[in-house]
This record gives C-alpha cells, sequence and structure tokens, in this order.
C-alpha cells in the first residue's frame, strides 16, 4: 500500500486502528468477517463503512458496479452490520489483485482550464495515466466543488449504457459527502479512470457515445444566457412526448430547444422524458426490467439540480431527451403504455424494498455465512438505487407542484 493510503488509514478512528484499508484488502473474506463483527457497534459503524469504501477506491476496478452503489447502500442500511458484513464480501468477491491507483504524480501546477482540457482529452484517447495527473493536479489548485462541476460536465458526455458514467459521477459524489471531503483526491483520481474506459470496446474517439453531446454543445450556444428567466408559458408534457418518440435523437433536441426559447418550461421537458423512462421498468418476481433507461435519466436530471451552470444544467437536460429518444426508437416494440404514475411506480418498489428487507433480516438474524448471501445482496443494492432514483423524482415533483 502507498504512502496516500497510509495516510487514510491513519485518519480513521484510533479506536479501531486494526480496522484498516489494508486489512480489508489483504485478509480473505472469512478471516475479515471474524475480525470486524466483534468490532461492530453503533459508534463504529461509519469508520468502517469508510474504510470499506476507501479499500473499494483503491483496489476494485474502475467499472465495478459497488463503487456506485456504495452510497445508495449507506442511504437505505446505515447502521445495519449484516449488510455491512455483506458489502465486504461484494467488495472481496470484485476485489482486483493489484492495486488500481498508484502514487500520485505531483508535476508542475497548471491553471484549473488547461488541467481540465487535458482531462477532457484523456477520457476520449482513454490515457488513465494523464487524467489521473491532471485531476491532481487540479485538486491543488482548484475548489473541490468546481472540480466536481468539471466530472459532471465530463459524465454527462457519454451516453453508452445508458449514461453510465453519469450515474457514476453523482453517486461518487454523494459517497464523498459520507467518507469526508478529505478524501476527495483518490476518490476523483478512480473516478477519471473509470472515464477513460470505454463501455462498449470501441477504441480511440469511437470510445464513447458523444453524438448527443455534440448536438447539445451546438444547440446551447443557440440558446439565450437568461433562457431560465423567460418562461412565459407551460405546455403539456404530452407534447413533448410525442417529439421524443417520433424523432430520431437530435432531431428531438433540436425540437426540444426550439420549444425552450419560446418560453416553454423546461419541467414538462422533464415531466416527459420521466414518463418515458418509468414506463419501461418492470418487476417480475424477484428481479427488475428495463431499469437502465430510468437510472440514467434519473442522474441526468439530479444532476441538472445540483450544478450551478446554466449551460450545463440545459445540457444535461437535453442528453436526457437524446437518450430517451434513441433508445425508444430502437425499440421495435416500443408500446405507448405511459399510463402508469411515478408515485405508483414508487409504491410498487417499496413494498418490493420492505419484502427483500424482512427476508434478509429472517435469514441473517442469527448467523451471517459468507458466500451465501452474495447473490442477494446483489439484487438488493440494484433495487435500493432504482428505488432512490424514483423517491428522488417524487420528491422533486411533489415540490414543484
Amino acid at each position: 500500500m502507498n504512502q496516500d493510503s497510509s495516510h487514510i488509514t491513519s485518519s480513521l478512528n484510533a479506536d479501531l486502528s486494526q480496522i484498516t484499508i489494508e486489512l480489508i484488502a489483504d485478509l480473505s473474506a472469512e478471516k475479515l468477517e471474524n475480525t470486524i463483527r466483534p468490532l461492530l457497534t453503533t459508534e463504529s459503524y461509519h469508520h468502517i463503512f469508510s474504510a470499506l469504501s476507501l479499500a473499494a477506491i483503491w483496489h476494485l476496478p474502475p467499472s465495478a458496479d459497488l463503487l456506485r452503489q456504495l452510497a445508495v447502500a449507506y442511504r437505505f442500511r446505515s447502521g445495519d452490520h449484516t449488510f455491512l458484513l455483506s458489502l465486504i464480501e461484494c467488495f472481496k468477491a470484485e476485489q482486483a489483485e493489484q492495486a488500481q491507483l498508484r502514487l500520485p504524480q505531483l508535476g508542475p501546477s497548471d491553471p484549473p482550464q488547461k488541467s481540465f482540457q487535458q482531462l477532457r482529452g484523456s477520457m476520449y484517447y482513454g490515457d488513465a495515466e494523464a487524467a489521473d495527473d491532471a485531476v491532481t493536479k487540479m485538486c491543488r489548485t482548484t475548489s473541490m466543488f468546481q472540480i466536481f462541476e468539471f466530472t459532471f460536465e465530463l459524465g454527462i458526455q457519454d451516453l453508452s449504457a445508458y449514461a453510465k458514467k453519469a450515474a457514476t459521477t453523482l453517486q461518487y459524489w454523494k459517497l464523498l459527502q459520507i467518507i469526508g471531503f478529505g478524501y476527495c483526491s483518490p476518490l476523483l483520481r478512480a473516478l477519471v479512470r473509470y472515464f477513460c474506459q470505454s463501455e462498449t470496446g470501441a477504441t480511440r474517439t469511437d470510445r464513447h457515445d458523444n453524438r448527443c453531446w455534440i448536438e447539445s454543445e451546438i444547440l446551447v450556444n443557440k440558446v439565450p444566457n437568461n433562457w431560465t428567466k423567460n418562461f412565459v408559458s407551460s405546455t403539456t408534457d404530452s407534447q413533448f412526448i410525442q417529439i421524443m418518440i417520433e424523432n430520431e435523437a437530435t432531431i428531438a433536441m433540436s425540437e426540444v430547444s426550439k420549444q425552450l426559447m419560446k418560453g416553454h418550461h423546461p419541467w414538462s421537458v422533464w415531466l416527459a422524458i420521466f414518463q418515458i423512462a418509468q414506463s419501461q421498468i418492470r418487476i417480475e418476481n424477484k428481479d427488475l426490467r428495463n431499469e437502465d433507461l430510468f437510472l440514467g435519466v434519473s442522474s441526468l436530471f439530479e444532476i441538472s439540480q445540483t450544478v450551478a451552470s446554466p449551460d450545463l444544467r440545459l445540457k444535461a437536460m437535453l442528453q436526457a431527451v437524446g437518450l430517451v429518444s434513441d433508445k425508444i426508437n430502437s425499440q421495435a416494440d416500443f408500446s405507448d403504455n405511459l399510463s402508469r404514475s411515478t408515485i405508483d411506480l414508487y409504491n410498487l418498489l417499496q413494498t418490493r424494498v420492505n419484502q427483500e428487507t424482512a427476508l434478509s433480516q429472517s435469514h441473517n438474524t442469527t448467523e451471517y455465512i459468507p458466500g451465501v448471501t452474495y447473490s442477494r445482496y446483489i439484487r438488493h443494492l440494484r433495487l435500493y438505487e432504482v428505488i432512490s432514483a424514483v423517491a428522488f423524482w417524487v420528491q422533486c415533483q411533489t415540490t414543484h407542484d
């Protein structure tokens, strides 16, 4: 383990000095469980979760789903000792043989915009080492909030795998708020290494699905800077639904942009986007189906509600339009099943979460058997990820109404 991780380890609670990143990374799952279980208390939970999160940042492949889902797991099952042990089991199952981060290369300090351009170029060409160096410089010269504004912009550009990079960026931001802002550097370095990976296996400039991003940048340049202050009318979402399901992605984005410049409220656009995305979700037996589109849309929406830049908020919305239009138009069997309300979907998912929680508690109140619960907890994490996204959208609808 390198010097940076040793610094992280030393910052953990002194009473839990034996629960270190090295311990979580080096011990077998069974020995680790036997070591941690006696030390798990209400007071120690957060420290052990933080150590697990940092070990995951150092030792999991950048594309590992667990990295994206840790913040969601903390929200739904914080204080659940058995669930934490299962998260550790999930980590051990996906752990890479060698650390995924190297020692940070300090190098000269550059202006933030120059480092950002280096980071953007590294993302497109898949140069993880250059991306690591760029964000290391930015952590020394730029505020954490400005860096995340940059990374949000990078995250929403690539719509491959249903905008998975946008979803990952958002969850990293939430995880940082849980474990502490002092760990911004290793977390961001892991994130930008993920940016450099291709979801499609393509090479060089074809690595990422940035067709809609190019159109977004063109359209945003045509929209006046005060577009958020000129809402003169509020149309129904059905008009925007028709635009998205009847047109190719870039055409749909252009048509929506024209409506915005006429003064139509962007809330109607988001209502249409979510109505299409949520209609795809199915719950069959114990498994979710077709939830990827909703997760991508909800991540783009939440990013648009997080960033300060009006241009970036508009780009996130146009990216969501492009994502929905592209995925729906590529489905020959898409049916216009748009009648289910968001609150009905939320109640359905909440019932499923309650069932899964009761089931896991009934299985694990007396004993924990390593290896038995791995697949079930992977399913739990996915379910929590979806209901978290639905809950945020329901909350925003309630506030807006």
